[in-house]
């Protein structure tokens, strides 16, 4: 029975190294992509429900919002509304930031500003 012989050249180790480094990343960049994706339609998520607080606070209607009381004076709606308007645009820009480097995703991403309030 002849022995199979198998010649393995530096060459090939390269080649073979190469291509396995490659789809690694490929899978990197996926699960990356996948995980700012997550995190975007989060932050939209966010901002829609401080929309709808500030429509809220807007109309000085407590009904489901737990931040509403409803012995409010107008100045303090118009506070609450303000500051949910201001989380609501800052929720906002970071999914946009998110949706962003999810097409991206090779990119580096920088730090969360602080929330507003």
């Amino acid at each position: 029975m002849p022995r199979l012989r198998v010649r393995v050249s530096l060459r090939w180790v390269l080649i073979t190294v190469a291509v396995a480094e490659a789809a690694a990343g490929i899978v990197l960049l996926r699960s990356r992509a996948e995980g700012f994706r997550e995190r975007a339609v989060y932050h939209a998520y966010e901002a829609g429900l401080f929309r709808i607080h500030a429509r809220l606070w807007d109309q000085a209607v407590s009904e489901g919002c737990t931040e509403i009381p409803p012995d409010a004076t107008p100045e303090e709606y118009a506070w609450g509304a303000a500051r949910c308007r201001r989380r609501a645009a800052y929720e906002a820009a970071l999914s946009a930031k998110y949706e962003h480097a999810a097409t991206r995703p090779w990119l580096p991403v920088a730090a969360d500003p602080p929330a507003p309030d």
